[in-house]
């Protein structure tokens, strides 16, 4: 997906793994970016609840961004997935900044309760019998966590498509190469070994940085600033709007419905 003739905008990324609640996908993305000389940090920081018992302790998670920025070198070494650091095999470089929107299949206490589909036997990667009731729960709680984080998928799709169109009308066209023709402004990470600055309304108001919506997650750690400003702003600084109210915006989506399997004779 990441080939630079490809152009990638926007990639949606699904994961049904099993280790979908330990933090792995950062070292995972960050080793699939460094072959292709993208640096892929999380546009914000949230933690889920640590409390159990609250039916809401996934918040913000269903649907997490992360910007590809292109790096002015590709790496000469990655960690590869065992740990250990090799050779970067020979690819291609992108040549374009790409955005990453991350949906783990986490719980859904309010979908489905009780159900766990990281520790859960029946949808194991080696179990190939399923019951209609268990197929009926993993469907219910994918779709329900799509419904959960649906308004982040659309923030990236019309962040990128504000981005292009802001391009289009300024009469600049991508090079030949795909890349955009401006140069964005440096990370506004944290220095090293400093967590990342907490988000605050009072905060946003007084810096020069764009607002972004804050994300309330009980118990959970509140978003920082995105590391990459360029990623949800217009090549000329300006923050992107919020995205249009959409027909049928809010409403939750049912899960298919099928027909019960044919009696054996």
């Amino acid at each position: 997906m990441l080939h630079p003739e490809r152009k990638v905008d926007v990639i949606l990324n699904m994961d049904a793994s099993s280790d979908v609640q330990k933090d792995s996908f950062q070292q995972r993305v960050s080793q699939i970016g460094s072959r292709r000389g993208l640096d892929f940090r999380p546009r914000r920081q949230i933690k889920a609840d640590p409390n159990t018992a609250n039916p809401d302790r996934f918040k913000g998670l269903y649907a997490q961004i992360y910007d590809g920025t292109v790096l002015e070198k590709r790496p000469e070494k990655v960690v590869d997935s065992n740990g250990d650091t090799v050779t970067n095999p020979p690819a291609p470089a992108s040549r374009q900044d790409c955005t990453m929107v991350y949906l783990p299949l986490l719980p859904n206490e309010r979908a489905v309760p009780g159900y766990d589909p990281s520790t859960a036997k029946f949808s194991g990667s080696y179990n190939l019998v399923w019951t209609p009731e268990q197929i009926d729960m993993i469907i219910k709680t994918s779709v329900a966590n799509f419904n959960d984080g649906q308004d982040t998928i659309k923030e990236a799709l019309f962040n990128a498509w504000q981005r292009k169109k802001y391009l289009r009308e300024q009469g600049q066209k991508p090079g030949g190469d795909g890349a955009s023709q401006f140069t964005p402004p440096p990370p506004q990470g944290p220095p090293p070994g400093q967590a990342p600055q907490s988000y605050s309304a009072a905060g946003a108001a007084q810096s020069s940085q764009p607002a972004i919506s804050p994300v309330y997650v009980p118990g959970a750690t509140p978003q920082s600033q995105p590391l990459y400003p360029h990623h949800n702003s217009l090549p000329d600084g300006s923050p992107i709007p919020p995205p249009p109210p959409y027909p049928g915006r809010g409403q939750q989506q049912q899960p298919p419905s099928f027909p019960p399997p044919p009696e054996k004779q």
